[in-house]
């Protein structure tokens, strides 16, 4: 009798195994963020980052199209935490998306230029004023400072209500300095980010312009820029901050499709699609809807959709002169350079009769008139989290 029972207790446990680890493995599967992705050479683990909403919606006095960034068939992106931010009332205000923490003064020192930057937040931020009390701020690089903007309403008012006081953005020339470079000018030109106008680029000179600084601290899930070169101490190149890129970072799926190991999206292997552009913004939408989907269908797939503004940015190499160059390097065609850009699918919430463009080779975000057909050209994307 004993040996029976025994063997009945070894059967339970037994099945009570098989019927948890399943459970568990599921959950922690959902939970990591690092995922075994099956490459050439073996398997390799890949970390993703995040690639987030737009926090393009309902537009007041605007009808969203289908197949434009906010529809409710195209709200695309890994969702934002509510609340978004938290003040921490110290002076501080963390970013529940990012995990980044910034401080809640927009504006502590003054417009400066890029060189007296890193220099303020060192020896003034760190120092003397220690924000919440932590010595170890630093200047934001651009896609720290791209993850601020919500591009369903204007930012600086957003940026307010949300507890930050003094951001600026009102001017034409008010932007934020970040701490990354682009190697145009022999790196003398950092590239910014202006929140009341929804761009980014890079064009001022970093020993003249005087421009605001906005300090950061913490590590996020946001990709690195891919800036390794130091142009002066604890900039973008120095600290190479957020998640690593993997090696390769694109798989050609050899179906006229390339894959981003780094964001999981799928891309068209082909940049140009039409071959022309004289493309009005609503053409574009009408191509892929129609044409792509419906008969080309590269890869097999009929679900590619024109790129939210967000996901166009995961395409910016800031280490790069040329980026479209490098794009074709990595196995893209007829990836186009300035003037040469690409519609996004997200409109300007400013001014609802124009969209966000892209610039392939120098990673710039801009804006322009949805009837304007003058070169506009159209890449398409598919995946991601919806």
């Amino acid at each position: 009798m004993t040996e029976i029972i025994n063997r009945i207790k070894k059967g339970l446990k037994a099945a009570l195994v098989c019927a948890v680890i399943p459970l568990l493995l599921s959950a922690c599967w959902e939970d990591l963020e690092e995922i075994s992705d099956k490459v050439s050479a073996g398997f390799s683990k890949v970390t993703r980052f995040a690639v987030f909403k737009t926090g393009a919606g309902d537009i007041s006095g605007y009808t969203l199209v289908a197949g434009e960034d906010g529809h409710p068939d195209m709200r695309w992106g890994k969702a934002w935490p509510a609340p978004r931010f938290t003040d921490n009332g110290n002076g501080t205000i963390t970013d529940n998306m990012t995990g980044l923490m910034w401080t809640q003064n927009a504006n502590m020192g003054g417009p400066m230029i890029w060189n007296d930057a890193t220099t303020y937040i060192a020896n003034t931020v760190n120092q003397t004023d220690k924000p919440g009390g932590h010595g170890d701020w630093r200047m934001p690089n651009y896609l720290e400072l791209l993850s601020m903007i919500n591009y369903g309403v204007t930012s600086v008012t957003w940026l307010t209500n949300q507890g930050f006081t003094n951001v600026q953005g009102a001017g034409a020339d008010d932007v934020y300095w970040s701490s990354s470079t682009h190697p145009i000018f022999s790196g003398a030109s950092p590239l910014y980010v202006h929140f009341g106008r929804h761009t980014a680029d890079r064009g001022y000179d970093k020993t003249s312009e005087l421009k605001f600084v906005w300090p950061v601290r913490g590590s996020s899930n946001l990709r690195r820029t891919g800036q390794t070169t130091e142009y002066t101490s604890g900039d973008d190149g120095t600290l190479q901050e957020g998640i690593a890129w993997p090696s390769p970072r694109f798989t050609d799926n050899g179906d006229n499709t390339i894959t981003d190991n780094l964001s999981g999206l799928m891309w068209t292997k082909n940049a140009d699609l039409t071959g022309s552009g004289t493309n009005t913004w609503s053409a574009t939408i009408n191509y892929i809807t129609t044409t792509l989907n419906q008969v080309d269908k590269p890869g097999g797939y009929s679900d590619w959709r024109l790129p939210s503004v967000t996901e166009f940015r995961t395409l910016v190499n800031a280490g790069q002169l040329n980026a479209s160059t490098w794009l074709e390097g990595v196995g893209f065609t007829n990836v186009q350079e300035s003037p040469q850009l690409y519609w996004s699918s997200t409109t300007f919430v400013n001014m609802t009769g124009s969209a966000h463009i892209f610039t392939a080779n120098t990673g710039s975000i801009g804006w322009d008139g949805k009837t304007t057909n003058t070169n506009r050209h159209i890449w398409a994307v598919r995946g991601g989290t919806q």
